[in-house]
């Protein structure tokens, strides 16, 4: 499904309001198909939730590599999301997503999922990542132990 998704405008610039701070938009679109309803022939929160999952990402990526050219922004702290209509199978969905902050450790982004076709608000939501602090190596001699008791 996330493979479906068109990115329609990707803007990154200057706030005009606050001109030391940096924004990032992506806008994608996608058209609900059948392997992404549920039961009832809608739009499923399952897939919902994959799709703000992946284009809220999108901003941070390009926040991120703008900022230290790297893609890597972290990993998924929190999602949140709010659904307000059901999508309908074959409708075409617009989903913009913006960059709320962008810290050393902590990055927040937003989304709107709209039905172009129905001109409704499908769902909103957001996401925080983070940075994961670097894996512990373990005491190889604590492990020897544990998995081979004398």
């Amino acid at each position: 499904i996330a493979r479906r998704l068109c990115i329609s405008r990707v803007d990154v610039g200057k706030n005009p309001e606050e001109p030391r701070r940096t924004e990032a938009q992506v806008v994608c679109e996608i058209t609900v198909e059948s392997d992404m309803a549920n039961a009832l022939g809608t739009l499923h929160g399952g897939c919902i939730a994959l799709l703000l999952d992946v284009c809220t990402s999108l901003p941070c990526n390009l926040m991120a590599y703008e900022i230290r050219k790297s893609t890597a922004c972290g990993v998924s702290q929190n999602i949140n999301i709010l659904y307000h209509a059901p999508g309908h199978m074959g409708s075409e969905l617009r989903i913009t997503s913006s960059l709320v902050s962008y810290g050393s450790r902590v990055i927040s982004s937003r989304c709107e999922i709209w039905d172009k076709t129905h001109r409704r608000l499908i769902a909103t939501g957001g996401q925080t990542m983070m940075q994961p602090s670097h894996p512990k190596t373990p005491d190889h001699a604590v492990l020897e132990t544990a998995l081979n008791p004398s």
